[in-house]
C-alpha cells in the first residue's frame, strides 16, 4: 500500500499527524517520503474541504431560489428545465454548431437585465406573509406581467454568476492553500539547515579554539622537552668531568701511599732479616 494511502486511512480513524508519522517511521519509510506523503494529504484535505463547501453552498442557494418561487413558478420551472434538458440532448446528437443560438442568448439578457423587482414584486416577497403563502391557491398567484422565461433567464444567469464567483474563490483558494503548505514545507527545510549550519558553525569555533589550546600546549610540551634534553646533557658532562676529577684523584692517592708505604715495608723487611740472622 502506498504512504499517501495509509496516512489516508489513518487520518480517517482519528489519528494525529504525530502518530502517523510515529507509525510510518515504524514501518521503515525515510523521512523525505513522509514528509511529501504529509503535504500531498494536506493539500488533497483542503482541496476536498473546499469542494464540499462549494456542494453544499451550491445546494443550500438552490434550495433558497426553489423555496422563494410560488407552487405555479416551481412547476413551469421545472417543465422548461426538462425540455431544455431534452432541446440539449437533441442538439448534441445533432452536433449543430454553437453560433446558431445568438437569439436565445440576447433574450436572456434582456430579460436578465430588467430589475429583479419585475420578476418578485415587493407586495408578494415579504417574509412575514409567507405562512399566508404556502395557504392559498395557486389561482391567486397566476397573474404575471413578465413570461416564464425572463424567471428561467434571471435564474440561469443568478446561477451562472455565483458559478463563477465561487469558482474563482475557490481557485483562489485553492492556490493560497497550496502556496501556504509550500511555504511551510520550505521553512521546515531551510530551518532545519539553518539549524545544523549553526550547529556546523559553532562547532568549527569550538573546535578552532581547542586546536588553539592544544598548540599552545604542544609548544609548552616542546619547550619543556628541550630544557630537559639540554639540562640531561649538562649532566652528564658534569658527571663525566666529575668521574675523570675522581679517576686522576685516585691515582693521586696511589702514588702518594705507594710512596709513603714502601719505603715502610723494606724497612720491615731489613728489620726481619736482621733478627733472622742473629738467630
Amino acid at each position: 500500500m502506498a504512504t499517501l494511502d495509509i496516512i489516508k486511512i489513518m487520518k480517517q480513524q482519528g489519528y494525529s499527524n504525530s502518530d502517523v508519522i510515529r507509525s510510518l517511521q515504524e514501518k521503515g519509510i525515510s523521512p523525505r517520503d513522509i514528509n511529501e506523503a504529509m503535504a500531498q494529504s494536506s493539500i488533497k484535505q483542503a482541496v476536498g474541504d473546499n469542494s464540499k463547501e462549494y456542494e453544499e453552498d451550491s445546494m443550500i442557494t438552490e434550495g433558497m431560489e426553489t423555496s422563494i418561487m410560488t407552487p405555479k413558478q416551481q412547476s413551469n420551472f421545472q417543465q422548461t428545465e426538462f425540455e431544455q434538458q431534452g432541446q440539449q440532448e437533441q442538439y448534441g446528437q445533432q452536433t449543430i454548431p454553437q453560433e446558431q443560438y445568438p437569439p436565445q442568448q440576447e433574450q436572456y439578457e434582456q430579460y436578465t437585465a430588467q430589475p429583479q423587482q419585475q420578476a418578485y414584486p415587493p407586495q408578494q416577497m415579504p417574509q412575514q406573509q409567507e405562512p399566508q403563502y404556502w395557504n392559498q391557491q395557486p389561482e391567486q398567484y397566476a397573474p404575471q406581467t413578465i413570461p416564464q422565461t425572463a424567471e428561467y433567464g434571471q435564474y440561469e444567469q443568478n446561477n451562472g454568476q455565483y458559478g463563477t464567483e465561487y469558482g474563482a474563490g475557490y481557485s483562489q483558494a485553492s492556490t493560497e492553500t497550496i502556496s501556504e503548505v509550500a511555504n511551510q514545507l520550505i521553512e521546515e527545510k531551510t530551518s532545519k539547515m539553518s539549524k545544523s549550519v549553526k550547529d556546523v558553525s559553532e562547532f568549527k569555533i569550538m573546535a578552532s579554539a581547542q586546536l588553539e589550546k592544544l598548540n599552545s600546549r604542544l609548544e609548552k610540551i616542546e619547550s619543556i622537552i628541550d630544557s630537559l634534553q639540554a639540562s640531561l646533557i649538562r649532566k652528564a658532562s658534569e658527571q663525566e668531568q666529575n668521574i675523570g676529577d675522581i679517576k686522576t684523584e685516585m691515582r693521586q692517592m696511589q702514588d702518594g701511599f705507594r710512596k709513603v708505604i714502601n719505603p715502610l715495608i723494606d724497612g720491615a723487611r731489613e728489620v726481619q732479616t736482621k733478627s733472622t740472622r742473629r738467630k
